[in-house]
């Protein structure tokens, strides 16, 4: 809850680190080269707020995209858990909707998840 800098950082931005010092809760604060400020990697409570690039490159590479089609025209809620009747989360696909997965199962019947 320090002093915050003018300058703020967009999801996907990638920025150079000058240096790294690990913070109470293994939070890793990371000084930007550029003299702008520092950020941290995560945030308790909140999760991961920013990872090497080259992790994100390899967690990219390891997603794969889908498209929601609906025969209905219908959207369709995401669940929180690979349950057809599981519950839903408050976020919905519309039809055309491309999407990007890091995990596939089968479940019961043969449905993909």
């Amino acid at each position: 809850e320090g002093v915050r800098s003018e300058t703020d950082l967009l999801p996907g931005d990638v920025f150079e680190v000058a240096e790294e010092m690990t913070g109470m809760n293994g939070v890793l604060f990371l000084k930007m080269a550029d003299g702008t400020g520092w950020v941290f990697d995560q945030k308790p409570g909140r999760g991961v707020m920013c990872v090497r690039e080259e992790r994100a490159q390899a967690l990219a590479s390891s997603l794969t995209k889908w498209r929601y089609i609906s025969v209905s025209g219908d959207p369709i809620s995401i669940r929180l858990t690979p349950d057809v009747e599981g519950v839903r989360s408050e976020t919905d696909l519309l039809p055309g909707d491309v999407f990007e997965v890091a995990e596939e199962m089968t479940g019961m019947n043969g449905v993909l998840f």
